[in-house]
């Protein structure tokens, strides 16, 4: 929408205009083509197209083996990809956070559900369906490789997984995983003691003795609900660097 100033005859009307979030995907699409689409972007699709929805802790979004029809945009909140074996027993595979975006198995023919996707925290969503956010994504001629880039993070989040399970040692598990997650999601880590046993396979009272062993080398720091990672290097010795698939 535009508003004009009016300084008089004899002076020049100078204009300047308020972008709404359709304005604001004009502007991405103008700009996309020479820089990395950013979480904004990709956002603002959501905010224009999408529904937000509302859902407590513990609610199950998606369930594995059902068709893959929908994208979601966090907004708030936490969820997980967990796997259940025949005996009830679950898994966690990973965790993500505010402006990521799951359910990228719909992107793809014949689209099925991989994985279970369920709520670890209250979760504010936008959830579009896969065929309009790829028309839409077409149509502001947004890079392809931006949607690979998603696939590629899942990929990542799924080889540390595997790589983090491959140490037999407590401790390595969790440091493995703390320094894995901290290279993706930053130094500061936003999980329960109880989260970081479900993904690395120690029991709870495990993470927490070493948790507090790092700390007291001052590896890490321990804040409420935070665990900010000090010292990298330190963090990578415990477990040596073996099986880092990344590197």
């Amino acid at each position: 929408m535009q508003s004009q100033m009016n300084q008089g005859e004899d002076n020049p009307k100078p204009e300047y205009t308020i972008h709404t979030h359709s304005g604001l995907l004009d502007l991405f699409a103008n700009s996309i083509r020479e820089q990395q689409l950013t979480h904004e972007a990709e956002e603002s699709i959501f905010l224009q197209y999408g529904t937000l929805k509302n859902y407590p802790a513990n609610k199950t979004i998606f369930v594995k083996g059902d068709v893959a029809d929908k994208i979601a945009f966090i907004k708030s909140g936490q969820v997980r990809a967990v796997v259940t074996n025949p005996a009830g027993d679950e898994t966690t595979l990973f965790y993500m956070g505010k402006a990521n975006i799951f359910g990228s198995d719909s992107l793809v023919p014949n689209p099925v559900v991989v994985v279970n996707v369920e709520t670890i925290t209250p979760c504010e969503l936008y959830m579009l369906p896969a065929k309009q956010f790829l028309e839409i994504w077409h149509k502001h001629n947004f890079p392809i490789q931006e949607l690979l880039a998603h696939y590629l993070k899942r990929i990542s989040l799924l080889s540390d997984y595997i790589c983090c399970s491959h140490f037999t040692n407590a401790k390595q598990r969790v440091a493995y995983f703390l320094h894995s997650y901290a290279n993706i999601h930053g130094r500061t880590i936003s999980l329960t003691n109880e989260q970081i046993a479900a993904i690395t396979g120690a029991n709870r009272i495990s993470v927490n003795r070493i948790l507090n062993s790092l700390a007291q080398e001052n590896i890490v720091k321990l804040e409420y609900k935070k665990i900010i990672v000090l010292n990298e290097e330190e963090l990578i010795n415990i477990f040596n660097g073996l099986g880092y698939f990344l590197d």
